[in-house]
């Protein structure tokens, strides 16, 4: 009897490890970003750096927070989500890039209706 309990104490304990941070801690905090935060899991600009500056940047395209908050950030919304109409991609990044995390998009799309605040002091 001791051995069956021990043994189920193991599966149990094993089975229930996460080696998936986001997973591990969702994005139950995700209202809480803005473009530069200094908590770099709060910042979006971060986000932007590692996702979507090398393309752009090479591309000469402006990734600037008033760019991306153009129109109520309609368009990065769009593709976000992956309704963009009328480019050469309904999704940012596209295929064959790092995809962003579902946390990622979350943590945007809180961002942008949350008014895309700037940081910590809501300038």
């Amino acid at each position: 009897m001791k051995k069956s309990i021990l043994l189920f104490t193991m599966i149990l304990f094993f089975s229930c490890t996460n080696e998936n941070e986001e997973d591990l801690y969702s994005c139950l905090d995700s209202d809480d970003v803005t473009w530069e935060h200094s908590d770099l899991d709060r910042s979006i600009s971060h986000i932007i750096d590692n996702k979507c500056a090398s393309c752009h940047t090479d591309l000469g395209l402006d990734l600037s927070y008033n760019l991306l908050t153009l129109n109520n950030a309609e368009l990065l919304k769009n593709f976000i989500t992956g309704n963009a109409v009328g480019y050469s991609y309904s999704i940012m990044p596209p295929p064959g890039s790092e995809p962003l995390t579902s946390c990622e998009e979350e943590k945007i799309i809180n961002w942008i209706n949350n008014n895309f605040p700037f940081d910590e002091n809501n300038r």
